[in-house]
């Protein structure tokens, strides 16, 4: 797949709770982002918007009892309409 980026063909899309996930990740997976060219990353940051809709996804049992921070990104990734989400 980071063949696909380099190549120009992906954005990769970074929240907030990635790089806070990112700061007890090993090296080497670090490094994989920080491979990624610049012009091919798009930061979004979380909201109230998207930390209630991540609420709701339990309240609506849109998904079951998973982690936090595994609902912050579902919630980020719809809002900002992220066509796949790689964990």
């Amino acid at each position: 797949m980071f063949d696909r980026i380099r190549d120009e063909q992906l954005t990769v899309v970074v929240s907030d709770v990635v790089l806070f996930e990112l700061r007890g990740a090993p090296k080497h997976v670090v490094n994989l982002l920080k491979s990624v060219q610049q012009s091919q990353v798009e930061r979004v940051r979380e909201s109230q918007l998207s930390l209630d809709l991540s609420d709701m996804y339990i309240a609506e049992k849109v998904v079951g009892r998973i982690s936090l921070l595994d609902r912050r990104h579902i919630a980020l990734a719809t809002l900002n309409r992220v066509d796949v989400l790689v964990s």
